[in-house]
């Protein structure tokens, strides 16, 4: 959309969507069908996972989790890009396991994530993405905050 500002070196995966004013410092990178809300910023290095949501307005300087919602400055994740998810076809069980994963992320329980991506479970591969994205995050990741309804 308009005023989009890449920095260099950036990467931005199929289908994602920048919306109005957003900007990415260099070496940045967004996954596959992740959202930037308007006027979201990313600060050099940093990561949004696929289908992910950084908010409006938001600033991001640490990585924002694959299928996470995220929101202010510095960004924190709330909860599970649920709308975003249910429009790319995660249901049933694909999502509980991914809305599994993001909790023991919460957690800080590891086992339980491993546990999830061992377990035989045919969306396994959609728990190792996270898994992966933390083993792989070099500004590290951004905090969990209290959800917001409303």
């Amino acid at each position: 959309m308009c005023y989009v500002h890449l920095g260099h070196n950036c990467r931005v995966g199929r289908g994602a969507i920048l919306t109005n004013g957003s900007q990415l410092g260099g070496h940045s990178e967004v996954g596959e069908k992740a959202v930037l809300g308007a006027g979201a910023m990313l600060h050099q290095f940093v990561r949004v996972g696929a289908y992910a949501m950084l908010g409006a307005s938001a600033g991001a300087n640490r990585d924002i989790l694959p299928y996470a919602m995220s929101q202010g400055t510095p960004a924190s994740h709330l909860r599970t890009n649920r709308v975003n998810l249910l429009r790319n076809g995660f249901e049933g069980d694909r999502y509980a396991a991914v809305e599994r994963a993001l909790r023991a992320c919460r957690r800080k329980d590891r086992d339980a994530l491993e546990a999830l991506a061992a377990d035989d479970q045919p969306h396994r591969a959609d728990v190792q993405l996270v898994i992966d994205f933390l083993d792989s995050s070099e500004r590290g990741v951004s905090r969990f905050g209290k959800p917001t309804f409303g």
